[in-house]
Parts: C-alpha cells; sequence; structure tokens
C-alpha cells in the first residue's frame, strides 16, 4: 500500500508487483493457485514486474490499500491453497 516510485521510475498504480529476480524486471507475471495437490488452480491475476527489493523467491504484488491487499490473500489462500502460487513469465512487448 505505500505510495512512492518503482525501480522502474513509474509510480506505484494497480497491476505491478516487485521481485527479487532481477532478470525478471520490464515482464509480466502471471499468477495462480497452487493447489494442496500440486495442480494449478485459478488464475490469480496479471501482473507488470516494475519494481526489485524483494527477496529472490518472493512476488510482492502492489494493492490500493488494506482491503485489496485482504481480498488478495483471500485468492491466494482459498481453495485448500496454503499461500503458494505458480508464477508464468512472460516476455513480451505491446
Amino acid at each position: 500500500c505505500l505510495q512512492g516510485k518503482t525501480a522502474s521510475g513509474q509510480f506505484v498504480r494497480k497491476g505491478i508487483c516487485a521481485t527479487g529476480r532481477k532478470e525478471w524486471f520490464g515482464k509480466v507475471a502471471v499468477l495462480y493457485q497452487r493447489l494442496p495437490d500440486g495442480r494449478t488452480g485459478e488464475l490469480i491475476g496479471i501482473y507488470e514486474i516494475l519494481d526489485t527489493g524483494c527477496k529472490e523467491s518472493v512476488i510482492d504484488v502492489w494493492c490500493e490499500d488494506l482491503d485489496e491487499c485482504q481480498k488478495f490473500m483471500n485468492r491466494v489462500y482459498e481453495n485448500g491453497c496454503k499461500g503458494k502460487i505458480f508464477i508464468q513469465i512472460i516476455d513480451a512487448d505491446g
């Protein structure tokens, strides 16, 4: 929920995230639930990776306020998921 600029120089906004993997900077992360049996669950969201500063194994999704943060976390934990996700990284222009 913090305000300010990302490592890309853009201001924070809905639809962006941060990661510790510098090679993912500027790409798109598609996040899916990871079901308890290891299968891919429902789509959580699609985010531009425009910030850094996390641990390498972390995706930090920007949320407008605490209510939006709680909604996001509910998606990550619903259907018996335990907060683990699958990440698809897309390198595309346009």
